[in-house]
């Protein structure tokens, strides 16, 4: 699951299922991602933020 937080508004969860044919789901909305370049952006965007995040706390 991924949350995305403003202080603006609500937070809003998403969830990512990564095996067999990958889709988002926000308990209404359910996104394939069937050859989908917005979904190939968004999925190589939380890569990148995942893999910031993992280097900043293995840093010695």
């Amino acid at each position: 699951m991924i949350t995305f937080a403003d202080s603006r508004a609500a937070p809003v969860s998403l969830w990512w299922s990564t095996s067999g044919c990958q889709t988002l789901d926000n308990g209404r909305v359910r996104a394939p991602q069937l050859a989908s370049p917005s979904f190939a952006r968004f999925q190589a965007a939380v890569r990148r933020a995942l893999q910031e995040r993992d280097a900043r706390f293995t840093r010695t």
